[in-house]
C-alpha cells in the first residue's frame, strides 16, 4: 500500500501505544500485579512503533513484489519465509541498537537476556526474535491492511493532521521529562560500580576476620569510620533515584542484585566497628 509522511507518523504512534498496552498486560499478569511498561511515562514504547516503521519499509514491498512475478501460490510462499526471515531481522536489529544506545547514554541495562540460551550479548535473544517473526507475519499479513484500509479511512486530513500535531507534543514533552528523570541512572551506575568494585575486595564475613581488620586499621579506625558513614549516606541518595525506576521491571531485576549486596556490606561493616567500639 501506498502511505504518506502523514500516515508513517500516525503508524508510529499507533504501534508505540499498542506495543505499550500488549507489554503492559503481559507483564501485569506474570508480576500478578499493575505494571506501567515502558521508559515513558505515558502508555507508549516507542521501541515498538520503530520497529513497526522498520518493517513496513523493509517489508511493505515484499508481497506485491513477488505475486507480481509468480503466481499467487509461489509467490505468497516466498513472501511469507522472506517475511519471516527478514522481519526477525529487523526487529532484532532495532532491539538491540536501542539497548546499545540507552546503556551508552544513560550506563544501564533496561533489559538483559543473559539468562536466556542463544542470546547475543544479553541484548537480544532467540526466545524474542521467535516473537518478532510471529509479530512480523501478523503485521504484514493482518494489522497493516487492516489498520491501512479500514482505520486511516476513519480520519479526515484536518482531523488526522491536529490529532497528530496534540499526540506529538504530548510525546516530546514525556520525552524530554523521561530523559530529565533517567540521567541520574549514569550516577547511580557509576557509583554503584564505584562501591562493589569497591567492596569486593572486603572479606565475605567481617566476624571472622575482624581481628586482622582491626590491627591493620587501629591507627585510622576514625577515618575509616568517617569514610563509611559517608559513602553510606552518599549511597541512600543513589538508592532514592533509583527506585524511581523499579517500575521498569528488567532494569531493576537486572541491577536489584549489586545493590542488595553493597547494602548488605554497609550494614555488616558499620555494625562490627559499632561492636568493636562497645567492647
Amino acid at each position: 500500500m501506498n502511505y504518506e509522511i502523514l500516515d508513517y507518523i500516525f503508524f508510529f504512534y499507533l504501534y508505540s501505544i499498542g506495543g505499550w498496552v500488549g507489554e503492559s498486560i503481559y507483564c501485569s499478569v506474570s508480576d500478578r500485579k499493575l505494571t506501567n511498561r515502558g521508559f515513558l511515562t505515558g502508555p507508549m514504547c516507542p521501541i515498538y512503533g520503530t520497529g513497526a516503521l522498520a518493517m513496513l519499509l523493509s517489508l511493505g514491498w515484499i508481497r506485491p513484489f513477488f505475486n507480481s512475478i509468480f503466481n499467487s501460490f509461489f509467490g505468497e510462499i516466498i513472501s511469507f519465509f522472506l517475511v519471516v526471515i527478514l522481519g526477525t531481522l529487523v526487529c532484532d536489529i532495532v532491539e538491540y541498537l536501542t539497548s546499545y544506545i540507552m546503556e551508552k547514554l544513560f550506563h544501564a541495562r533496561w533489559w538483559d537476556y543473559s539468562h536466556r540460551k542463544f542470546n547475543l550479548h544479553g541484548r537480544i535473544c532467540l526466545h524474542h526474535s521467535v516473537f518478532w517473526a510471529i509479530g512480523a507475519v501478523a503485521f504484514i499479513y493482518i494489522l497493516d491492511p487492516f489498520i491501512g484500509r479500514n482505520i486511516l479511512k476513519l480520519f479526515s486530513d484536518k482531523v488526522l493532521i491536529n490529532t497528530l500535531v496534540v499526540v506529538t507534543i504530548i510525546f516530546i514533552i514525556d520525552l524530554i521529562h523521561a530523559i530529565f528523570c533517567a540521567m541520574p541512572v549514569r550516577k547511580i551506575m557509576d557509583k554503584l560500580r564505584y562501591f562493589s568494585k569497591n567492596i569486593k575486595g572486603l572479606p565475605d564475613t567481617f566476624s571472622d576476620n575482624w581481628k586482622e581488620l582491626n590491627d591493620k586499621f587501629n591507627s585510622w579506625k576514625k577515618e575509616l569510620k568517617a569514610q563509611i558513614f559517608s559513602d553510606k549516606k552518599k549511597y541512600k541518595k543513589v538508592m532514592k533515584l533509583y527506585r524511581h525506576f523499579k517500575n521498569n521491571k528488567y532494569f531493576y531485576d537486572h541491577n536489584k542484585q549489586m545493590f542488595e549486596d553493597v547494602e548488605k556490606k554497609f550494614e555488616e561493616l558499620q555494625h562490627q566497628i559499632d561492636d568493636n567500639e562497645k567492647n
